[in-house]
Formats: C-alpha cells, sequence, structure tokens
C-alpha cells in the first residue's frame, strides 16, 4: 500500500508539473496572439499545426507514446489555445 501512495503522490506532482507547463504555454500564446493581431496574421495556421502534430507524434512514439495519444492531447491543446487567442484569458 505504500508503494501505490508514493506513486499516486508521484504523478500528484507530476500532473502540478504539467499545469504549470500549460499555463505558461497559454501565457505565451496571448503573446502570440497580440503579434499576429499586429500584423493582421490568422488565429489558425493550419500549416503550423499539421508540421507540429506530425512531429510531436513522432516524438512521443520515441518516448513510448501511441501517436493517436499524443495527437488527442495536443489537439486539445491547440484548441485551448485557439481559443485563448480569440477570447482572451
Amino acid at each position: 500500500m505504500r508503494r501505490l501512495k508514493a506513486l499516486r503522490e508521484e504523478i500528484d506532482r507530476i500532473d502540478e508539473q504539467v499545469l504549470r507547463l500549460i499555463a505558461r504555454r497559454m501565457r505565451i500564446v496571448e503573446e502570440i496572439a497580440e503579434i499576429k493581431r499586429d500584423m493582421g496574421l490568422s488565429i489558425v495556421d493550419e500549416e503550423r499545426e499539421k508540421t507540429l502534430l506530425a512531429k510531436l507524434k513522432k516524438r512521443g512514439e520515441e518516448l513510448g507514446i501511441r501517436p493517436e495519444d499524443v495527437e488527442l492531447i495536443f489537439r486539445l491543446i491547440m484548441l485551448m489555445s485557439i481559443r485563448r487567442q480569440v477570447i482572451g484569458h
């Protein structure tokens, strides 16, 4: 039982790190949105998304994560990013 508790505590620490990284990413996304607005660029860049997903899926696979799981996670993160750029914080 101690081992289970220790592993769950480790997952909790990792989850905290993941949340902090997502928050950091969203702050950067807000800066990108401002630059895009100033330059008159579209919020959505389908070519960038396609390239990024391919790179992330490849890297995820190298790390032992199924490519479809990587895509699922990062499509959600990209949707959050687009939403943040459109409606703000």
